[in-house]
């Protein structure tokens, strides 16, 4: 064979090896297009303990959270993992699928340790809001160091489309990641929903003409009362819904509806339905769903946690917003049902946290820890100890930051210091464990509470002596916090407890009884779509679900 055939018979292999591989790909992707749901959905609702799906599950409707349990893969042994669990923290976690540990996100803001500064991550002056003041959504998730579900799926294929909505901005950004189509919450000052300059040159015509509807003015006026006969109730104690009797009612509800604030609308069951409302909305307006490019919806309601937090977990009126919420997801699933199609989206529901008791429940060992107090206190023995100075940044988060700068300047050892501070807060009433950064970054705990202290620890952002209170008790900011009842943010099964339940596409029916975190969510959902986890994920992917 001369020269110029053989040029002509290897070209004549690679083409149709070209060829058969180019189509193999195409075939591949095309079979991996239609395997996949359209539209991923997340709900997810803090402050639900799973114990509610229990005590609550038959006042529910037939269309919505017992729906969802009856033919879904739903978890009754899903836990946070982590020991500070609060709102950031569990949308961090959900997102990245990894604890606090993996993710560096220990709340609202910690203290960077070079400038004693304190940082709000999500802060950026760089950009201003739209559809609020401009100075009050100056936001954006360019600190964050880590890389979300959101991120890999618009990685895996730029033609998805990414939105997240919540009443917290801190929610929607941490769910959005770094590259959403759509990022949007709730603006308590005009009402509306509004986003970051960092997203979008200006606020989307159709945000702007939902936030013109008065459709916020609507649900604000509404009169709270109960969805229920009052003796359907498993909790009786109310003080703010009408109650549905000619003998009980609450004057303290009638004066409400002339409150015209908007922040009312985040503390009443009312306001899941508008954020309901909104989401629905997106799917619309961005076409969530409508092609083969598989879409992911991110939908944080806050309302329910913070009904639980005023009025207490063990309540009427957190009873009522739970069925009231029931009544909203009952009204998703069936938007989904006919609008994307039953075998075109998955969904999952969980919570980023859930809820203590009633802390002033009588004959209930409880108490509520005041943070500003213990900072002065602390700070004062480390004046007596070491004499007069500002030995203490902050106390946030569950953590002490000491003056590391004033303390290596002076020549003495942090961790000594850490050692005694540690010891003088078990001293305190309320606290249950004290232990410092250098105990955490030196040694590992594979189980019970100093595992789910280590896993809320962030070295980089950390600080030098973690605490954790005693079950039952709750952290105030000061004693004139008279608004909190039950709150988030403990290691005990009510705040860790969590439900988790997978519906729709490629989902079987099945209660599963293993044991599983919440950052096993993103892992599952990637394996589901055949995606890259996200890169600090150490979750696994559950194969009752996968498989």
């Amino acid at each position: 064979m001369n020269f110029k055939n053989r040029v002509f018979t290897v070209a004549v292999l690679l083409t149709q090896i070209a060829t058969f591989g180019y189509s193999k790909t195409a075939a591949t992707s095309a079979s991996a297009l239609d395997e996949n749901p359209k539209l991923v959905v997340q709900l997810v609702v803090g402050g639900v303990r799973y114990d509610q799906i229990l005590k609550f599950k038959d006042n529910l409707s037939d269309g919505g959270i017992k729906k969802l349990i009856d033919s879904g893969s739903s978890f009754t042994n899903a836990q946070c993992g982590y020991m500070y669990s609060t709102p950031e923290c569990g949308s961090a976690t959900l997102a990245a699928g990894t604890t606090p540990a993996g993710h560096g996100v220990l709340g609202e803001s910690w203290v960077n340790y070079t400038t004693n500064e304190l940082v709000s991550p999500l802060y950026n002056k760089r950009y201003k809001g739209l559809g609020s003041n401009e100075d009050e959504g100056q936001y954006s998730p360019e600190a964050l160091i880590f890389s979300t579900l959101a991120d890999e799926i618009k990685g895996i294929d730029a033609r998805s489309k990414v939105v997240s909505v919540a009443h917290d901005y801190k929610d929607a950004i941490i769910h959005g990641g770094s590259n959403p189509d759509g990022c949007y919450w709730y603006d308590v000052r005009y009402g509306g929903f509004a986003t970051s300059s960092y997203y979008k040159p200006f606020l989307p015509q159709w945000v702007a003409s939902f936030n013109n509807s008065k459709l916020n003015e609507s649900y604000n006026s509404t009169l709270w009362s109960v969805d229920l006969p009052i003796e359907r109730y498993k909790y009786r104690n109310a003080t703010a819904v009408l109650l549905d009797s000619k003998k009980q009612f609450s004057f303290d509800m009638l004066l409400k509806p002339k409150n015209r604030e908007y922040q009312r609308l985040i503390e009443i069951p009312m306001g899941n339905s508008y954020l309901k409302d909104f989401a629905l909305e997106a799917i619309k307006r961005d076409s969530l769903g409508a092609d083969n490019h598989t879409d992911l919806l991110v939908v944080d309601f806050a309302a329910y946690r913070n009904v639980s937090r005023i009025y207490g977990s063990e309540s009427t009126e957190t009873e009522d917003a739970y069925y009231k919420l029931d009544r909203d997801i009952a009204d998703f699933i069936s938007y989904l049902e006919q609008h994307i199609g039953k075998d075109n989206f998955t969904l999952v529901l969980t919570s980023s946290h859930g809820m203590s008791g009633n802390v002033e429940n009588k004959g209930q060992k409880s108490g509520k820890f005041n943070a500003m107090q213990f900072e002065v206190i602390v700070g004062g023995f480390l004046n007596a100890q070491l004499g007069a100075n500002s030995w203490i940044i902050d106390y946030k988060n569950r953590q002490i930051y000491l003056n590391r700068r004033l303390i290596y300047e002076r020549g003495l050892s942090l961790q000594d210091i850490q050692t005694k501070v540690a010891a003088f807060a078990l001293q305190f009433e309320g606290i249950s464990n004290a232990v410092t950064a250098t105990s955490l970054q030196s040694n590992y705990f594979g189980s019970g509470i100093m595992r789910k202290m280590q896993q809320s620890y962030f070295p980089r952002h950390g600080g030098d002596v973690i605490v954790n209170l005693l079950p039952g008790w709750i952290e105030i900011v000061n004693d004139e916090d008279v608004r909190t009842t039950s709150l988030w943010g403990s290691p005990y099964i009510y705040d860790n407890h969590i439900p988790m339940i997978f519906y729709g596409k490629g989902i079987k029916q099945q209660k599963i009884h293993t044991s599983v975190e919440l950052k096993d969510v993103a892992p599952t959902i990637s394996e589901l779509l055949k995606i890259t986890h996200p890169n600090s994920a150490d979750g696994r992917a559950i194969s009752e679900i996968i498989n």
